[in-house]
């Protein structure tokens, strides 16, 4: 039986779809977990992405990720679906809602977080979960961000201490602080240089030189 579509169609068309290795092309902050698996209309045909913000061919009426349908029209390549030479596109809201209420789970799922809910809501769930994972800026520890931000940084050793003394230093790392009181603060009191002989008086390190 003759193919229904034309020739130059089936010749160029697409690999099969596979939604698994879609989601593995995706960078790590942004790969989702489905619920369900979605449908392949659902993904961009070139970039795999998931359509979150899909717009719809004229030609063929298929959906593309709006920066696709802008890149290739760009660089003046026809549409990936039906190679149309000369397409548009434009946002198709409806869509949009329809992919963007797919039931998700949070990515930091292996980390214990429950969270289950609609795509559209996962941006804001994965900026304020629980165990989202937390760098501390002054070293390269790394935990979830409850441990993260109430145990790690009370004991960071690069954690910046203000200087007691309020010296110029203003702030020294907590590994650092003992050896900056002990030999370098300007501010620190000392020992006078003639404690030895009897002198009892502490004064700023800055004066010992006076």
């Amino acid at each position: 039986m003759a193919s229904p579509h034309p020739a130059c169609c089936v010749e160029d068309r697409a690999p099969a779809f596979n939604p698994a290795v879609a989601q593995q092309t995706l960078p790590p902050e942004i790969e989702y977990d489905f619920v369900d698996d979605p449908s392949q209309d659902m993904f961009c045909p070139v970039t795999f992405e998931v359509l979150r913000d899909p717009h719809q061919t004229t030609c063929c009426g298929n959906h593309i990720s709006v920066t696709a349908g802008a890149r290739l029209q760009q660089e003046g390549k026809p549409c990936p679906m039906c190679k149309e030479p000369n397409f548009m596109t434009h946002a198709d809201k409806y869509y949009k809602r329809v992919v963007n209420s797919l039931k998700v789970r949070c990515p930091h799922k292996g980390s214990g977080c429950e969270w289950m809910g609609d795509l559209a809501s996962l941006d804001q769930h994965a900026n304020v979960c629980p165990k989202r994972l937390w760098r501390c800026q002054y070293c390269d520890f790394t935990a979830t961000y409850g441990d993260g931000a109430n145990k790690h940084l009370p004991q960071c050793l690069k954690f910046p201490e203000p200087c007691p003394n309020r010296c110029k230093a203003r702030t020294v790392e907590r590994c650092d602080l003992e050896r900056h009181l002990a030999t370098e603060c300007p501010l620190q009191l000392v020992a006078c240089e003639f404690s030895r002989v009897g002198c009892t008086e502490k004064v700023p390190r800055k004066d010992l030189a006076r």
